[in-house]
């Protein structure tokens, strides 16, 4: 828990002297109409996250992989409680989802997710959410900071419209 503190840290750190970025202070988004700048905040959440987490493992030897049933859980979770609430079930979603990544991808070793057919269009897209993480961890002083931004805040709408309002479950 320590280390991935740090990790934010020097995240922070980087993302600042590269990019002149300062996480902003949490604010109260109202949605559906700031949904756009709510994806962008988070997903660079998302990212302070996962950059943490695999600076964390960096540090450990004899790292246990993280458990999947958080992820398991929020995927099989399609219905609709309303933008809010929905948005935030993604947000979690790509948590859980961003810390069980890091492990395998600091490993060097494939993610290992399987789900029921009905789940693969959601699976699909957190698998190019994970291979967008991990480009970014790889060349993480090389980017086009507003294309990153813009690219991680459609991700996680893209996310968001396929588990709860273009869902394929209902």
């Amino acid at each position: 828990m320590v280390l991935h503190e740090i990790g934010h840290t020097v995240d922070y750190e980087r993302l600042y002297k590269s990019y002149g970025y300062l996480p902003p202070h949490r604010k109260a988004y109202f949605l559906p109409r700031e949904l756009n700048e709510y994806a962008e905040y988070e997903m660079m959440t998302i990212w302070s996250d996962y950059f943490s987490e695999r600076f964390a493992y960096s540090l450990i030897c004899e790292a246990t992989p993280p458990l999947k049933d958080d992820i398991f859980e929020l995927l099989h979770d399609t219905d609709s409680n309303g933008v809010v609430e929905d948005a935030g079930k993604t947000f979690r979603l790509l948590y859980w989802f961003a810390l069980y990544i890091a492990y395998y991808h600091n490993k060097n070793e494939d993610i290992l997710l399987s789900v029921d057919d009905k789940y693969n269009r959601t699976l699909s897209l957190l698998l190019t959410i994970a291979d967008t993480l991990s480009e970014l961890y790889v060349n993480k002083d090389l980017w086009d900071f507003e294309a990153v931004i813009a690219n991680l805040g459609s991700l996680f709408i893209e996310l968001y419209n396929s588990q709860y309002v273009n869902s394929e479950f209902d």
